[in-house]
């Protein structure tokens, strides 16, 4: 519990945490590979480097928004070209993490918010460019 994309998709179907591991190792690993075969250059280097902390956030889903600093830094140097605008969403809701700073309860609808929102987003994006191309 408190990852979550494993709690969607438990919602849907019972999937045990050792599966979920297993599916994520694959797709870092795909993602690596992808990263790893980029054409040379600093800015193609940027550009995954987000991509990949992108996709490692979002597999585990922090509860605390300093975990989201380093894709700030990541998404401020990356060449306009090549910046997956998405990826801005997680880091410009994570102060909702702070909601009650007192207690440190973060309620559902703050993941739902930053996670959720990153989906639908990254939805949108991908659509888009499938349309254009």
């Amino acid at each position: 519990s408190g990852i979550w994309l494993l709690d969607m998709v438990r919602t849907l179907l019972p999937l045990p945490t050792l599966a979920y591991l297993g599916l994520v190792a694959l797709v870092m690993a795909g993602l690596s590979i992808a990263a790893l075969r980029r054409p040379p250059g600093a800015e193609a280097s940027l550009a995954w480097a987000a991509i990949l902390f992108a996709a490692a956030l979002f597999i585990v889903s922090p509860h605390y928004p300093w975990y989201f600093v380093p894709l700030v830094a990541l998404l401020a140097v990356a060449p306009p070209g090549l910046l997956w605008w998405p990826a801005l969403w997680p880091t410009l809701a994570a102060p909702l993490l702070d909601w009650h700073p007192v207690t440190g309860i973060v309620p559902g609808w703050v993941a739902d918010t930053i996670y959720g929102g990153f989906i639908l987003l990254a939805a949108w994006s991908l659509a888009r460019r499938r349309r254009a191309a």
